[in-house]
């Protein structure tokens, strides 16, 4: 039995690339943006100092 999944209610992951990310995920899976949030703009938060 095969299910096609027609909306998503959300999905949240982190990436370090968001432009790269924004365009694997509106260019090549055709999904559109709802919210962006930045916890650490232009930092991942591992990576990030208090």
């Amino acid at each position: 039995m095969i299910i096609h999944v027609k909306k998503f209610a959300f999905v949240c992951h982190p990436v370090a690339d968001i432009a790269g990310a924004r365009e694997f995920h509106e260019g090549r899976l055709a999904l559109k943006l709802g919210t962006q949030i930045e916890f650490a703009p232009g930092r991942h938060p591992r990576n990030a100092t208090a």
